[in-house]
Order: C-alpha cells, then sequence, then structure tokens
C-alpha cells in the first residue's frame, strides 16, 4: 500500500473515531464497546436515527479488526436509532454467520429481505444461510422437517434471484441442485 493510501485511511479513521466520540461512542480498554448518546457538553440527547451510518461504519472498522462482538453491538446500535437501516442489517447478518450464530444470521438477513424484498443479493446470502443450516443439521444428524422446509424456501429463493436475473446461471444450478436433494428426502419440490 503507498504511503499516500495509508496516510488516506488513517486520516478517515481518525475522522470517524473523532466524530464518534462527539457521538459518545467510547471503547473500554477491555474492547467492549459502550454507546452513550451524549452532546458535546456531556449533557444526554434523544437518539438521532442520522448517527446510524457513523455507528455502522465504526462497525464495520470493528468487524474487520476482528473485534466481531464489538461490530454486532455497533450495527445493533445503529438499527436501534434506524430500523430501516438495510446496511446496518447486512452487516450484522454477516457477522453474525462469521461468528456461528447462523440462526441470528438467518433472522437478520431475513428482516432485511423484508426492508428489501426484490434484492437479489439478500435473497442469495438468505439462501446460503438457509443451504448451511439443512447441511449442519444434516451433518449431526439432526435432521427435521423444519429444516427440510427451509431448504425448500432456499430453492424459492434462487429460483427468485434467477427470475429477477436470467444470466445467474448458478442460482437455477442451486435450485436443480437443491431439488435434488429433496427429491432424495421424498419432498416434491416441482
Amino acid at each position: 500500500m503507498k504511503k499516500s493510501n495509508i496516510l488516506g485511511f488513517a486520516l478517515i479513521l481518525a475522522g470517524i473515531l473523532a466524530m464518534a466520540s462527539f457521538a459518545g461512542l467510547a471503547l473500554e480498554n477491555s474492547g467492549k464497546v459502550i454507546i452513550l448518546l451524549k452532546a458535546g457538553d456531556g449533557q444526554s440527547i434523544s437518539p438521532d436515527s442520522s448517527l446510524a451510518p457513523l455507528y455502522h461504519n465504526i462497525g464495520v472498522l470493528q468487524f474487520y479488526s476482528g473485534n466481531e462482538e464489538n461490530a454486532i453491538d455497533l450495527f445493533k446500535a445503529a438499527i436501534a436509532l434506524d430500523p430501516g437501516y438495510e446496511k446496518a442489517y447486512k452487516s450484522l447478518a454477516l457477522a453474525e454467520y462469521h461468528s456461528g450464530n447462523l440462526i441470528n444470521a438467518i433472522a437478520y438477513q431475513e428482516r432485511l429481505i423484508e426492508l428489501s424484498p426484490t434484492s437479489s443479493e439478500a435473497q442469495w446470502d438468505l439462501a446460503v444461510m438457509l443451504v448451511e443450516n439443512f447441511r449442519n443439521a444434516e451433518n449431526n444428524g439432526m435432521l427435521t422437517p423444519e429444516h427440510i422446509g427451509l431448504l425448500s424456501q432456499a430453492r424459492q429463493l434462487y429460483l427468485a434471484v434467477y427470475a429477477a436475473d436470467s444470466r445467474n446461471s448458478q442460482a437455477m444450478l442451486n435450485a436443480e441442485v437443491i431439488s435434488g436433494v429433496l427429491h432424495d428426502y421424498g419432498q416434491d419440490s416441482y
């Protein structure tokens, strides 16, 4: 990385941290995130939805620094400030998924799809999570009819992605593979 790029990144990070300080976001030495909403003079203020992107961006920095728990807290704070902030749901689902909290990741991804029902990317990501949930249950001998239903839902999501973009042949291939698995479990997926 060039020195100018490093300097630019450092200046951006310094700006984000300065804004975070003003907003009252503090990171203790233990690394645990404490979220306090204060004005610059220390007076409490009402939550401001315009701060949601700030919390989200700091969460992204925390995530890529390996502080997943802090990132999750920050993404949740962004959502608390702006319940319709799609980026925060996407990031929260990803952080939960990366942390091994697949059920939480699925729930946040489903909420993202409620907010943006035509997002092929959100549908694809949810389908991937549902397939992994199925595979985990199958590999651990804990498969239930609910898992098969979720796999069927993944198939429908892949078909929706393909319907939105017929050039995405991988989506159709994934749906067909899932159809075969469902057939093996006695489910008619057509």
